[in-house]
């Protein structure tokens, strides 16, 4: 095991002499992290090193959106690895330190503090950045864009002053901030250019039940349409054209998705496509490397084609699935998609890959705020959406995974416990 155990800020040269260490995890978010720990469950013994490039301790993101700008909870709370659990786990983590180059053939990696690690394992868990918008850069004071937990302090600073703010946008990442704000006392002008919200990633069942929460709680909606030209007031706050017409702001919120982080595997030759091409458990196209979480585009065998998934649940399983790997024992990842999100009193969580061209099927009031939302294709169960009714979530998930066919007038009913399709 590597002697230098715990967070590491160290600062080498070009001289630094060569480590040989079992892997190397490029990325301390979730997945990172994830493989870290479960490698050590797996039994396996030889020295690992976690790269990060942010200076803070690992910690989780979902609660960016969520507790940290409405509970104000402090990033002690979020931590996924603390010093003293990564010393427990003999692993050696370097924070503030990014990887500049990996050498595929050499099995080298060479980070910028002059640090070179012979692996013979490699795992690019490099996730994703925001995507940003030419008129509205992110160093732009007043300007936010939430990725990171400077990010949200920053965001939460604003809130404590600001009454009026737009958001462009109207992603998850869009609406989640909506309601903190809202909930917060402050006024909301919500605009996309898409006709419905999460257009990109809901069906139109999803985005008309959020259409209709956002709106009762006060969100100004604005589909259809766009925002630019940004003026900075005296004051301290923007004058910003929506559609044309100018409209003061305190302060502008943006979240129109994210990137995923390629360059250092395309630098490297490695296979890429809207993230890292793998395999089902996040084998690349070179030897000894492995991606997984937001970056990897994998091949799911539940879906039955490539995709990319930006689930906090997606990064810890397939973390789990890529370790198996390592370790040299079989795994096999093909889980069932998941998400869920948190906006004001509600709760949404999505299963599967949910599609407006499958045969839909309600459980409940369609126009109430409990609903299940079943969406089958060739006699399976595809996706759920499940409005304020958590319970029916796990049992769904059990009826995917075992490929079940299902009675659409079942499902409906409301008298029947979905518990007893898994029977069949």
């Amino acid at each position: 095991m590597s002697q230098d155990n715990g967070m590491s800020k160290k600062r080498g040269t070009s001289d630094t002499p060569l480590e040989r260490v079992g892997a190397v995890i490029v990325g301390a978010g979730e997945a990172g992290v994830g493989v870290a720990k479960a490698l050590r469950v797996e039994g396996y013994s030889k020295p690992i090193i976690l790269v990060g490039e942010e200076s803070c301790e690992p910690y989780q993101r979902p609660p960016l959106s969520k507790s940290i700008l409405l509970e104000g909870a402090n990033l002690a709370d979020i931590v996924l690895l603390t010093e003293m659990e990564a010393a427990a786990l003999e692993l050696q983590i370097k924070t503030g330190c990014r990887v500049v180059e990996l050498g595929c053939e050499e099995h080298l990696v060479t980070c910028e503090d002059g640090s070179r690690y012979e692996y013979e394992s490699v795992v690019l868990a490099t996730g994703s950045r925001v995507r940003t918008i030419k008129a509205f850069p992110a160093d732009l004071e007043g300007v936010h864009y939430l990725r990171t937990w400077r990010d949200a302090e920053a965001l939460r600073r604003t809130m404590r002053t600001a009454s009026r703010t737009l958001i462009i946008g109207g992603g998850w990442i869009g609406l989640e901030v909506a309601a903190a704000m809202r909930v917060s006392g402050i006024d909301v002008t919500l605009v996309d250019v898409s006709d419905r919200l999460c257009a990109r990633a809901g069906t139109r069942a999803v985005s008309s039940f959020l259409h209709r929460l956002h709106r009762a709680n006060g969100v100004d909606i604005r589909l259809g349409s766009s925002a630019g030209n940004p003026i900075r007031e005296a004051s301290g706050g923007y004058t910003v054209e929506i559609d044309g017409v100018p409209e003061r702001f305190d302060a502008i919120v943006v979240g129109v998705g994210v990137v995923p982080n390629t360059e250092l595997a395309r630098a490297a030759g490695i296979a890429v496509e809207n993230g890292i091409l793998t395999d089902a458990e996040g084998r690349t196209s070179k030897r000894d490397v492995y991606a997984c979480g937001d970056v990897a585009n994998h091949l799911n065998r539940f879906v039955g084609k490539r995709v990319r998934f930006e689930t906090w649940s997606h990064a810890g399983k397939q973390a789990a699935a890529v370790a198996s790997i390592i370790a040299g024992k079989a795994a096999e990842y093909d889980d069932v998609p998941w998400f869920w999100s948190d906006e004001y009193e509600s709760n949404l969580q999505v299963l599967g890959l949910p599609s407006d061209d499958d045969r839909v099927v309600v459980r409940g009031d369609v126009a109430g705020d409990a609903q299940t939302i079943f969406y089958v294709r060739d006699g399976r169960l595809a996706g759920v959406v499940a409005i304020n009714s958590p319970r029916n979530i796990i049992a769904s998930r059990k009826i995917m995974e075992r490929g079940i066919r299902v009675d659409v007038n079942q499902l409906a009913d409301t008298e029947l416990d979905i518990r007893k399709l898994l029977k069949k």
